[in-house]
C-alpha cells in the first residue's frame, strides 16, 4: 500500500453480519468501503475484537472476504460495555494515531472525546435513548445517553440514518449539535434484487406453513409492536386466509420459539433473511419507532408486499406510502385488512411492489460508503 493515501480507521469492534442496527450498520459499511475507499484513493483499517473474546461475534474467516481492508484484532470489548468504554477513552486513540489514522469512523453512537490528531466521524442511528429509553434496561438508556451526548460534542461529523432522526436528535438537543448529515444504511445488491432472475429461495428444511407467510423482521424490543400482529391474525378478514406469522428475531439464540400465535426464527447470514422475505406473502413492520427502518427497505428490495407503521422513517422511506401500505402502530383492525389485502395481491400491491423495488435501489451500501468518504476528503482538507 502506498503509504501517503488517507486512511480512515473504523472501529468495528463487536460487530455482526447478521446483526440488526449498528452491527449491520457498520458490516454494510465496511463490506462497500473495502471496494468504494482504493478507488478514491484512501486505505482503510478496521480495529476489530479478537475472534473468541467476549463481544467479537465476527470469526476470522469472515474478516478474510475483505481484500483490501486491514485489520488489527484487539483485546477489548464491544462499547456497549463500562469496560468497553474506558478502552474506547484511553486505548483506542493512541492505536489510532500508531496506525497514522488521518480519520476514525465510529459507526456506534460513541467515539473518543477530548483534543486529537485524527478526525472524528460519529453515526448516532437515532434518537430512541432519548425519545424512548424504557425500550432499554435503565442503566444502558442511561449510560448510552451521557456517553454518546459527549461523543457528539467532540466528532468533527455526526452521522445519522434518516431526516425524522435528524429532526429527533436535535429536537432533544444531543451534544448541543444542530448539524447532523444524513447518511442511511443500503442493501447489498448480491443479495437483494435477485426475485427477477427467478432464483429459488431456501427456507429451512422442516419449515412447512399451513397458510400464506406473514413475515415480521426485526429484535426483540417493546417498540416494534409484534403484539398488534398476533392480535391481527384473530381478527376478520385476515383470520380467514390462515397466514403463519414468522418473528425474524436476528438478534436472538439460533432456532425457533414459539410467541403467541407466531413462530420466531434466527436467521443465521444476510442471504438467508432474504430468502424469506422473498418467500413471504407480506413483511409486516409495526415498529413504534425507528431511526430508519431497515426492514421496510430490505422488503421492498425483496420484490414483497410490505406493510408498515406509519411513522416518519416510514413515510420518508416509501414517498408517503407509494411503495408500501401505511397504517398507524395500534390500528389493529387496519394491520388485519392491510395484511388481507396484501395476501390477496390486488393491482394496487402489484404496482406498490414496482415502486418499492424502484425506491430501494436508492439505497444502496455503495452510495453510502462513497458519500462517507467524500465527507472524510473534507474534513483533512479543512473543507
Amino acid at each position: 500500500m502506498t503509504p501517503n493515501r488517507p486512511h480512515l480507521v473504523v472501529d468495528a469492534r463487536g460487530v455482526a453480519p447478521d446483526a440488526t442496527g449498528v452491527g449491520h450498520y457498520t458490516a454494510g459499511m465496511l463490506g462497500a468501503l473495502d471496494t468504494v475507499a482504493p478507488s478514491r484513493g484512501w486505505r482503510v483499517t478496521a480495529i476489530r475484537a479478537r475472534a473468541g473474546a467476549e463481544g467479537a461475534p465476527w470469526p476470522d474467516s469472515l474478516w478474510k472476504s475483505l481484500a483490501n481492508t486491514e485489520t488489527v484484532p484487539v483485546e477489548a470489548r464491544s462499547t456497549d460495555h463500562p469496560r468497553g468504554d474506558w478502552w474506547l477513552q484511553t486505548s483506542l486513540p493512541k492505536l489510532v494515531e500508531k496506525l497514522h489514522g488521518d480519520v476514525l469512523f465510529s459507526p456506534a453512537f460513541v467515539c473518543p472525546w477530548g483534543r486529537r490528531r485524527f478526525a472524528r466521524i460519529l453515526t448516532v442511528h437515532d434518537a430512541i435513548p432519548w425519545d424512548l429509553p424504557q425500550n432499554y434496561p435503565v442503566t444502558f438508556a442511561t449510560w448510552l445517553r451521557c456517553v454518546s451526548g459527549l461523543s457528539v460534542r467532540f466528532a468533527d461529523a455526526v452521522l445519522t440514518d434518516s431526516p425524522s432522526a435528524a429532526r429527533r436528535l436535535r429536537a432533544n438537543r444531543v451534544g448541543g449539535c444542530t448539524n447532523f448529515t444524513v447518511l442511511p444504511p443500503g442493501v447489498d445488491p448480491a443479495v437483494y434484487f435477485l426475485r427477477e432472475t427467478g432464483e429459488s429461495n431456501a427456507l429451512p428444511g422442516d419449515f412447512h406453513p399451513s397458510g400464506p407467510l406473514v413475515v415480521c423482521p426485526g429484535s426483540p424490543e417493546p417498540r416494534k409492536n409484534h403484539e398488534v400482529i398476533a392480535e391481527a391474525i384473530k381478527l376478520e378478514p385476515l383470520r380467514s386466509l390462515s397466514p403463519t406469522v414468522v418473528l425474524l428475531r436476528r438478534e436472538e439464540t439460533p432456532g425457533v420459539e414459539r410467541t403467541a400465535a407466531c413462530l420466531s426464527f434466527h436467521p443465521p447470514t444476510p442471504k438467508k433473511m432474504a430468502d424469506w422475505l422473498r418467500s413471504a406473502a407480506v413483511i409486516a413492520t409495526p415498529s413504534r419507532m425507528e431511526g430508519f427502518g431497515m426492514s421496510v427497505l430490505e422488503g421492498m428490495a425483496s420484490g414483497t408486499p410490505v406493510v408498515a407503521s406509519d411513522i416518519a422513517p416510514h413515510r420518508w422511506m416509501t414517498r408517503n406510502g407509494s411503495a408500501a401500505i401505511l397504517i398507524p402502530p395500534d390500528d389493529v383492525f387496519g394491520w388485519a385488512e392491510a395484511l388481507a389485502d396484501s395476501i390477496r395481491r390486488d393491482s394496487s400491491v402489484t404496482q406498490r411492489i414496482t415502486r418499492g423495488i424502484r425506491q430501494s435501489r436508492r439505497f444502496t451500501w455503495d452510495t453510502s460508503a462513497n458519500r462517507l468518504i467524500g465527507i472524510a476528503d473534507r474534513l483533512i482538507r479543512g473543507v
